[in-house]
């Protein structure tokens, strides 16, 4: 029996799929680079993709893929996880990578440093290739924001899945997009809106990933085509309060990895964005739902996502291979929609008295003065939350602002003034940099 499969890209070959050292990447040369890069690697190779640079993240991945391979995306590029996980395989395992790594204890043959790709080999194309559908081919990590980040595996027929579903959700006309995005590949939602929704979908990425706002504003200003920027909340709130107009280019945002503030969009569609959008989702399934964030709180389920209903909610769909557990407290609105109430232990309790972190984070934030900000529940400690804020003004002035707000009890304490919120490169405060900042505290 002929195993199931799928093309590695549903665009045509002539198309353009990523813009690389000035120059244009077709899809027909995207498979030409990635065979001959694949040819250099085993049959079933395990392959740690450290790539910084989007192009060489996406033809690393996809060689991988054509030799019927694993990816491992690391939850973080500290030189012990690395290590730990390139000597954790039951083969050896091979290391690309193409910037911010050291390599003085770490150089091998199976360390691979990619600096300048010839991806001029259109002629050798010869057809687009299958993808058996159900071989584990990608194994990502959650971002360990509670402790220590989980092994997750992912078939293609998962990643194309989604793939799928979220251009079907978010391309409701046929623009060619340019795509810049601030998140890395190796993270989940990185990984599905910049790398696989491009082998699904109209989009030429481009190959850096900008992280500061001025940064971003000039990447975008250099493309030519419509922009859809792949972002996160801290990073939009970043760019729209330092610029006041956006490149007129800048057409659709879209966010994720944590609620998105109203204000914010509207403040970027202000500055002449046409929409802002927010991608749902969590690690177990990956991406599960869209809004657009001005149009209202409910969520639209991503197509052939349903609801099932047990001891708590269950989401199923025809690309996942089991009914996935819901994590996050919702209010369900009919067989497609919901309204999101809290993440899983994310809900204060106090004097009888109940409010989300996200909503105290949300109202925090909103005061004039506050740059940043972090909140989250001592699992030491009592019920109240614990923070660190990083403004000009006082904490009690920040705190006085804040009982304006919410109800005293929610006021935060222990609250610090802190330089600044150590975040991952999608935004989070995980276990690592909460650790590190406590220390520094001290």
């Amino acid at each position: 029996m002929t195993e199931p499969s799928t093309l590695l890209c549903t665009r045509p070959p002539n198309a353009v799929i990523a813009h690389y050292r000035g120059q244009p990447l077709t899809v027909a040369g995207l498979v030409a680079t990635a065979e001959s890069l694949a040819a250099t690697l085993e049959p079933g190779c395990e392959v740690i993709n450290l790539c910084g640079n989007r192009v060489h993240f996406l033809i690393v991945f996809c060689a991988v893929l054509l030799r019927g391979g694993k990816s491992i995306l690391p939850p973080n590029r500290q030189p012990g996880t690395i290590v730990e996980l390139a000597n954790g395989g039951q083969s050896p395992r091979f290391v690309f990578f193409d910037e911010g790594i050291e390599l003085d204890t770490m150089a091998s043959q199976r360390w691979r440093k990619l600096e300048r790709l010839d991806i001029s080999g259109d002629e050798a194309f010869t057809g687009m290739p299958h993808i058996p559908l159900d071989d584990n081919l990608v194994e990502v990590y959650t971002s360990g924001s509670t402790g220590v980040p989980k092994k997750l595996v992912k078939t293609w027929r998962i990643l194309a899945g989604t793939g799928e579903k979220l251009c079907a959700a978010l391309d409701s006309n046929a623009t060619c997009w340019d795509l810049v995005a601030t998140v890395p590949c190796q993270h989940m939602y990185g990984l599905e809106a910049s790398v696989i929704m491009p082998l699904r979908g109209q989009f030429a990425i481009v190959e850096h990933t900008p992280f500061y706002p001025e940064d971003v504003v000039e990447q975008v200003a250099q493309c030519v085509r419509p922009v859809r920027l792949v972002t996160t909340p801290v990073h939009l709130r970043a760019v729209v309060q330092s610029h006041s107009q956006l490149p007129a280019s800048l057409q659709q945002i879209i966010s994720a990895t944590a609620p998105l503030a109203e204000p914010i969009a509207r403040a970027a569609e202000d500055a002449g964005v046409a929409e802002v959008y927010e991608i749902f989702g969590f690690s177990e399934a990956g991406s599960v739902a869209t809004r657009r964030t001005l149009a209202g709180p409910r969520w639209q389920l991503l197509r052939g996502f349903r609801f099932e209903h047990e001891d708590k909610v269950m989401l199923c769909a025809d690309h996942l291979p089991v009914a996935e557990p819901f994590p996050d407290e919702l209010e369900l609105v009919g067989d497609s929609q919901f309204r999101f109430l809290a993440r899983a232990g994310d809900h204060l309790n106090i004097g009888g008295k109940r409010m989300s972190l996200a909503d105290l984070s949300a109202k925090l934030l909103a005061i004039p003065g506050v740059v940043d900000a972090h909140l989250y529940i001592d699992k030491q400690g009592d019920a109240r939350p614990v923070g660190f804020v990083v403004t000009d003004l006082s904490v009690r002035e920040v705190l006085h602002a804040l009982s304006h707000r919410v109800d005293p009890v929610f006021l935060p304490r222990p609250f610090k003034k802190v330089p600044q919120v150590m975040r991952n490169a999608t935004g989070k405060v995980t276990a690592v940099e909460l650790a590190i900042m406590l220390k520094g505290d001290g």
